[in-house]
């Protein structure tokens, strides 16, 4: 996309906030949005709402669409046997399998993604997924075994739903990447900002840089604030000049926990 110009943003208040400073990255980072993505979950709502949430494009929508869809299509599948079996009805051995399969291709690219770009997930988020998926396809696979079916190949519908069951157990013992792979948002960041194409990351630090340049000029800050934030490297600027104003996704106070 069109990286929006930083000018406007400097001109916009008399003061300089911290939301400023976090305002200020983001719209930057327009040019990597993976690393805009990253940010956006470290800093206040008032800096992602604006600069990052107020613009959805083609492709996060279909991706969050995707994720809609893999989330819901187990519990579907599940109330569709059990409402059959209930009532007496023939099983609905295909649709839960397709329905269950269609989650499982989202699940199976999700994991692709994650080979070859490891992340950190939270564990809290990864158990919540993991329900969502598991409880579900057991409930298709009794149900499945329990209920009458015509012939010994729809049985072969339920397969999906015990894949989709043993994937998400998998996932409940392993870290994306490995032993070495991320342990937080904040290695996520970092991953984040390498895999931007280097003479990207150089335009985006210039435009980022002129900005910070035009701060002091306009005396919205001071020249030894202006040398420290052009110090910062790429994607940590906010993270420096205004770590008080992080989310509680990721605060500051679990930064200093972290190892050495």
């Amino acid at each position: 996309m069109t990286p929006r110009p930083l000018e406007p943003l400097i001109d916009e208040s008399e003061e300089w906030s911290a939301v400023h400073w976090w305002r200020l990255e983001l719209r930057s980072l327009d040019e990597a949005e993976n690393t805009q993505f990253t940010l956006a979950q470290l800093g206040p709502k008032e800096a992602w709402s604006t600069e990052w949430g107020g613009r959805p494009t083609g492709a996060s929508c279909l991706r969050t669409l995707s994720y809609v869809v893999s989330l819901t299509a187990p519990a579907v599948a599940a109330f569709a046997m059990g409402r059959a079996q209930a009532f007496g009805d023939h099983l609905p051995f295909a649709l839960a399998g397709i329905l269950v399969l269609i989650s499982l291709i989202v699940t199976l690219q999700g994991e692709w993604s994650l080979y070859r770009r490891p992340r950190s997930i939270a564990a809290s988020v990864v158990r919540k997924i993991a329900i969502v998926h598991i409880v579900p396809a057991v409930v298709v696979v009794v149900v499945g075994l329990m209920g009458e079916h015509q012939h010994p190949g729809q049985l072969l519908w339920l397969l999906p739903s015990v894949v989709d069951a043993l994937v998400h157990v998998w996932q409940l013992f392993r870290r994306p990447g490995g032993q070495d792979g991320p342990r937080n948002p904040l290695d996520n960041l970092t991953l984040s900002v390498a895999e931007i194409a280097p003479e990207v990351a150089e335009r985006i630090v210039q435009r980022r840089n002129v900005a910070i340049r035009m701060l002091h000029e306009r005396g919205r800050i001071d020249a030894d604030t202006a040398e420290r934030a052009i110090a910062t490297g790429l994607g940590h600027l906010a993270l420096v000049m205004a770590p008080e104003a992080c989310s509680n996704f990721y605060p500051p106070s679990a930064w200093e926990r972290q190892p050495q």
